[in-house]
Order: C-alpha cells, then structure tokens, then sequence
C-alpha cells in the first residue's frame, strides 16, 4: 500500500481485523469531482479549529470549476494565502465547497465543520496498584530528597498527578513519598473483566530490556532511558544514529540534583502496552532493578487491533530500531579483565587498588585522592581495534563522585606518544557506554581523570567498574 502525502506529513497505512464497522466500505473527508483540481494537503489550521485544504489545478489549459466535498457540515469558509490568513470568504452549501482556480494555480482554502454527533466510546479502565519503593521525584527545596539514579531525582513540579495518552489514564502516586516501583520480578494480581494492561515505566543507566510475563505469554520491550538522547543523527565515524521506538508519555525540562537544577537534561517516561490472554490472572514483572514503574492501568477495548502496514519512522538510519546497542550500550567480553597495570597514579589503601575497577565487581571500586589528573595504563598484550567502553562512576555514593571530565587514550608500542581515543567532559551520568571510531589498533590503554568530580577542584577519583571491547 503506497502512503499519500499531506504537507508535510506521510499518511500512515496500518491493517485492522475483519470487522462491522461504522462508517461504510469506503470512507473519505474530503474529494473533489473534477480530476484537473487535485487536493494537495488537509491540515489542521495552526491557530483556529479550522481546516486547511489546498487544492491546485493540473490541466495548464483553462480555469476549472470543482466542488469540494467534506464528510461533514460546512459551519464558515474562506479562502486564504499560504501562511492561513484569511482573503475573503468562499461559497459553500451544506458538506459543499465551491472552488475556481486558474491554470496551474495553488488554492488554500480554510473550513469549519460541525461537530460530529458521534461520541467517541468511552474506555473502560482502572487503575492497577502498585507496591512504590523508590522516590524518583524531588521539589525544589528539597533536591537531595529524591534518589531515582545516582542522586538524581524528576522534578516534582513537572509532574502531574493524572497523565492521559491515547485515552489511556495513568494515576501517578505522591511526589512527596516514593512513587516508583523497582522491577524486582514482583506478582501483580490482575482482576477480571480487562483484556490490555498499559505501563508508564522508564530506565536507569540506559536502555534495558524487560520482560514481562502475563499468563502463558511473554510481553518483551525495550524501556529507553529517563535521561539523555531518544534520538541521534548518524555521522560517520563519530556516532551511531539511532531513534528510540518506545511511545514518550511525559517529557521533563530538567532533572534535579542534589546542589540544584540540570537544565536541558530532559527525564522521560514511556508508555508499553501489552494484551491480556484469555484467563490470564497476574502479571510477573521482569528481575532488572533498572526498569521503574510509575503507573499501570487494565482496559477493555472492544475496538479491533490495528498494526502498522508500513515503517512509522522514516529516517535514514539503517534498521531504525531500538536496540540497547543503539543508546550506546556496547555488548561483549571486557578486554581488561585479563589486562596487566603497568602504571597508576596511586591508590588509596589495599582494598581500592586499580585492579579492583577491572575485576567485574560492582562492590569494589578504585579510589585515588592524590593531586589530579588521576591515571591508570593498561597492557592488553597484544594491539587490538576497540570497538566501545564503559565506566561506572561512584554516582550511588553520591552524585558529586560521578567523574566530570576523563580521557581514554592509547598507543601501540612503548615510546608512541599517547593518542586521545574518547574524551569526557562535563559529564553528570554515572554510567557512561560509548562506542569508539579511531582507526587502528593499541596495545596500552590509559584512563586519564582530569575532573573527578562534579565540584570544580575535587580529587576523589572513584570509578566501580571500566570495561573496554
């Protein structure tokens, strides 16, 4: 099926079950009966509850008459310019539009139809509790109180209480108290009587996949982060692009932390839905402690599913779909798990050796308080191409020990000059994952901490975990 063009949008086709219907076999809000004046666009007008429809005039041969006609009653019309202002005003009858239109001229018309007398059927829904173990939003004057990733927390005053998408209602809990659940492979008990199950849930450290069993069936999503990027252009050889799938049901200006405002770091929560099976009673929630609900609501939907017959992102990333490797999460074996230190900038006692940030323990960390910048070399053994890194900051201690500003560098032999292969700077999350483009390949790896902290003189390097593949 070939989508038609409006303005500037693409119809999009999507495939229903067999069903009665309401409206007839065929169905249209606008035709013209004269095959020279074609209807180019229909868009709702930008400051009115009007209509817009241009037409234009194929033929090149004489002016053409044509009757518009729409699907419901014409209350006022007027002809306008490009920009909708209005020209003057235009014949209609009843559902009728009068046009006339020169030779290869464009027309904008703009329309107000009667109400429909059909109401929409209202959705059947409720609201399904949930046991809330985590206070994921913070008010102003009080920043430090919410701890939803590493110290930092949703701006209470963004949130609202009740959050509507596509008829679906989302009853938050308090802001004041914790209002998120943790999923933690918890047993939710669903009642009779509803056939979809509707999530608000977002993700802490990136994108996570989440799985969620409701009676014999497995629901399977992947829950993009509540922070950073939902997408990205792809340029070559310096980042991936890639464009989150997942349906954004909040958008929040900025996050807090514990010493104030992070404008422009956008948090997000995301809408997931999936059917409820025949006899189906409860719903095991997936064991990632990452993924967080805000809000679930059961529905009963009489209407027929409907699945999109054509692509509903039209970009030109290859693929174009979420993956956890697409929000820059990069999979494999961490290379520096079999690595030698050949050299540190020091430690601060036994237990918080460099070693201990290569051991695959999210309990031990490496810790340096010496004069920065703090560093670490590593000898692979042999020159290998990189394809990403991670590090895990100290964010869960406190979001100032997340590291500000650190480069990784490498070289291929001992007396090479070290070359910059990744720079960090101004950095506030405490998981960073980032694929690497430099060409060739390095035997020894350094990370060089030039701002280990968020506060501007700090000295605590503290760094969990640094993986490289």
């Amino acid at each position: 099926m070939e989508s038609a063009e409006i303005l500037n949008q693409r119809l999009k086709p999507f495939i229903a079950s067999k069903h009665a219907g309401t409206i007839g076999k065929t169905f249209s809000f606008v035709s013209s009966d004269n095959h020279h004046v074609l209807i180019k666009a229909l868009k709702k007008a930008e400051e009115t509850d009007e209509y817009v429809v241009r037409v234009y005039e194929t033929g090149g041969e004489k002016p053409q008459r044509a009757t518009l006609t729409f699907a419901g009653r014409i209350l006022s019309a007027s002809e306008a310019d490009g920009t909708e202002k209005t020209l003057g005003n235009a014949g209609f009858s009843g559902n009728q539009l009068q046009v006339s239109i020169s030779p290869y001229f464009v027309k904008t018309y703009k329309v107000r139809l009667q109400p429909s007398a059909t109401a929409v059927n209202e959705l059947k829904q409720t609201s399904l509790p949930l046991r809330f173990d985590r206070k994921c939003a913070s008010y102003n004057a009080f920043r430090g109180e919410g701890d939803f990733e590493s110290g930092y927390s949703f701006a209470a005053e963004l949130l609202p209480s009740v959050l509507t998408t596509d008829r679906v209602v989302f009853c938050l809990g308090e802001k004041e108290t914790a209002n998120g659940m943790t999923c933690r492979g918890d047993t939710l008990q669903l009642p009779a009587g509803y056939n979809r199950l509707y999530l608000l849930a977002t993700s802490t450290e990136g994108d996570n996949q989440a799985d969620f069993r409701i009676g014999k069936q497995t629901a399977t999503f992947i829950v993009p982060s509540y922070t950073g990027f939902i997408g990205q252009w792809g340029h070559t050889g310096h980042t991936e692009g890639y464009l989150e799938e997942a349906e954004i049901a909040f958008v929040g200006t900025h996050r807090h932390a514990a010493d104030g405002d992070r404008p422009y770091e956008f948090t997000y929560m995301f809408k997931f839905g999936m059917d409820i099976p025949k006899g189906a009673t409860s719903v095991i929630l997936p064991c990632n402690e990452k993924v967080v609900l805000f809000a679930a609501t059961l529905t009963q939907e009489s209407e027929p599913a409907i699945i999109p017959a054509a692509a509903l992102f039209r970009t030109a990333n290859r693929g174009n779909a979420t993956t956890i490797a697409g929000s820059g999460q990069i999979t494999g074996s961490n290379l520096l798990k079999s690595t030698r230190i050949i050299a540190c900038s020091g430690f601060t006692n036994a237990d918080e050796r460099p070693e201990f940030m290569v051991d695959g323990d999210l309990e031990t960390k490496w810790c340096d308080v010496s004069q920065t910048p703090n560093y670490v070399d590593f000898d692979l053994g042999e020159a290998q191409a990189l394809k990403g890194w991670k590090m895990v900051n100290a964010g869960h201690e406190s979001s100032s020990y997340i590291t500000s500003a650190c480069f990784l560098q490498g070289k291929a032999v001992p007396g090479d000059e070290w070359t910059t292969l990744d720079v960090i700077d101004g950095n506030h999350a405490n998981v960073i994952a980032r694929p690497l483009h430099s060409e060739g390949k390095v035997r020894y790896l350094r990370l060089l901490v030039t701002r280990p902290t968020q506060s501007v003189g700090g000295r605590d390097t503290r760094i969990y975990e640094l993986e490289v593949y």
